[in-house]
């Protein structure tokens, strides 16, 4: 039983960071649509949201 929930959690954080990259590189698509619709030479920055949680327990257990 702990297991199984273990393993939802799991899958529950990696559809959070899939979803965090997507909307980041999707607000950096748009950002660059819009420096080039208002001649702006800014490069588009992909921010990359990854919760705490995906760290490996091994950096917990080092650094924690």
């Amino acid at each position: 039983m702990v297991r199984v929930a273990t393993r939802w959690i799991a899958a529950a954080r990696s559809v959070f960071v899939l979803v965090a990259i997507g909307a980041a590189i999707a607000a950096s698509s748009h950002a660059a649509e819009n420096a080039a619709a208002s001649s702006e030479s800014t490069r588009p920055r992909l921010i990359v949201l990854v919760s705490v949680d995906q760290l490996p327990q091994d950096y917990w257990r080092r650094f924690g």
